[in-house]
């Protein structure tokens, strides 16, 4: 049951639809310059497993409150304070990669939202002494220099080295699932932006006895992607890169990566989740979808289009019919999201 809605940019930005106030609390996704506007709402969801099964006992926290995920994945989090601007939610489990997300809340409602775990397996052993290249599935891949791992005191680090990848393609319905935050961002200049990825690449780095290890910011490593053949017409030479900073809980714009061949290539100085994306004007937005009767539509499916720009989103209602997004404007093709999740 998929909805159509076309809305006039002059509905979508009326300012009583963009901005709720309520009390402040810790909870942040904005530089620390600026105040969050939080309000009082909540989630329910559900977490799955890397083969689409329901993920039983799996940890789901916001700020100070954790509960646990039932036997059909299933969870809620209530009477939560959150950033309006988007609330970050984290997904622990031992044997899969731990999950950020985020979600725009609304006053007064529970919001929904759907994860999807990602198995941590150890890749590749590599040398510290040597480097070398890991290669992920799906045709990325991270190469180290020679002695460039440090502990997380800073330190210089020498032993093997255990690299945890995992590639995240941007034509795959499972990369909305999996990937962290939403497709919302930072620049350099603090915009908030909405993003259109390119690939996302997971590197996480341990030594032999399971101590997180980085690399050292004066020896850069090398993160490469494929470009699908479906987004080649849109492959422009370079491409904005973005880290995800679970503290700040957003994409952030850190340098930028170079059309090689098929591939992007870019140098990065640190390692957690980075995403090659272009960034897009944000239009917020939120609405109650209802029938010809007046009868709410919960967890309905919608596109949205702005006809005078053509810029548009999608996503689904919440289980009161209503719905709060960020949409980008103008639109590009074959993205895997066109809105924030």
């Amino acid at each position: 049951n998929r909805i159509v809605i076309r809305i006039f940019a002059l509905v979508l930005l009326i300012p009583s639809l963009l901005w709720i106030s309520c009390r402040k609390n810790t909870d942040s996704l904005v530089p620390s310059n600026e105040n969050p506007v939080l309000l009082e709402s909540g989630v329910i969801g559900q977490v799955l497993d890397p083969q689409g099964n329901p993920a039983e006992n799996v940890q789901v926290s916001h700020d100070k409150t954790t509960v646990v995920t039932d036997k059909n994945g299933v969870f809620i989090l209530k009477n939560q304070f959150m950033n309006s601007q988007g609330a970050q939610i984290t997904f622990k489990k031992s044997g899969y990669f731990q999950l950020h997300k985020s979600v725009l809340p609304i006053k007064g409602k529970i919001v929904n939202m759907k994860a999807r775990l990602i198995a941590r397996n150890v890749t590749k052993v590599i040398s510290s002494t040597q480097g070398g290249t890991v290669l992920a599935n799906g045709s990325a891949s991270v190469t180290f220099k020679p002695n460039s791992f440090v502990t997380s005191s800073s330190t210089p680090y020498s032993g093997n080295v255990k690299v945890f990848t995992y590639y995240m393609a941007p034509i795959l319905g499972t990369t909305r699932d999996e990937m962290p935050g939403n497709l919302t961002g930072r620049t350099t200049d603090g915009e908030f932006v909405v993003l259109q990825t390119m690939g996302m690449l997971i590197v996480e780095l341990e030594d032999e006895a399971g101590n997180p290890l980085q690399i050292d910011p004066q020896s850069p490593a090398e993160i490469s992607a494929p470009i699908d053949p479906s987004l080649s017409s849109i492959a422009t030479p370079t491409i904005p890169l973005w880290h995800y900073d679970p503290i700040k809980a957003s994409w952030i714009e850190e340098g930028f990566a170079q059309k090689v061949g098929n591939n992007y290539v870019g140098s990065v100085t640190h390692f957690t989740t980075w995403n090659w994306d272009f960034p897009f004007k944000a239009i917020k937005f939120k609405f109650r979808l209802v029938n010809e009767n007046g009868e709410p539509l919960a967890n309905h499916n919608f596109y949205i289009t702005d006809l005078t720009n053509s810029g548009h989103g999608s996503g689904a209602t919440n289980s009161d019919a209503t719905a709060r997004r960020a949409s980008r404007s103008p639109p590009r093709r074959n993205d895997i999201s066109r809105c924030s999740i």
